[in-house]
């Protein structure tokens, strides 16, 4: 993905996005607004950046990394972060715990994470 992709990406995103994690490399986290600023600075770790982008929002199924990019997106919830799945109240840890897990309510919070992001970055 070329740099300017990644800027028209950026370009379109809602500011408080922005700061939210777009990839996570070897475990590190990194927002959208670090992205942008490794991929204008160049060498391996932005082509790396480059191409994980590039593949990650698309899942089935669900890869190690994606699983990863899901968590670090879920530990940036504010505290308060509900979501209802199938008349159930989960709460930012719970669906923390079920992604760990794998679980079947895990995949519907990825599924749902990654869908979005793939959303944003069309």
């Amino acid at each position: 993905m070329s740099l300017a992709k990644i800027l028209s990406i950026y370009n379109k995103l809602p500011e408080a996005e922005k700061n939210m994690v777009a990839v996570v490399v070897d475990g590190v986290p990194y927002t959208w607004n670090q992205v942008v600023a490794i991929v204008r600075q160049g060498g391996p770790l932005a082509e790396r950046i480059q191409r994980m982008i590039e593949n990650l929002y698309h899942c089935s199924p669900i890869r190690p990394e994606q699983w990863e990019l899901v968590l670090a997106r879920l530990y940036q919830m504010p505290e308060d972060f509900v979501l209802v799945i199938r008349g159930k109240t989960y709460r930012k840890w719970d669906l923390i715990r079920e992604v760990q897990r794998r679980s079947e309510i895990g995949e519907i919070v990825a599924r749902m994470i990654l869908e979005y992001l793939g959303y944003i970055t069309r």
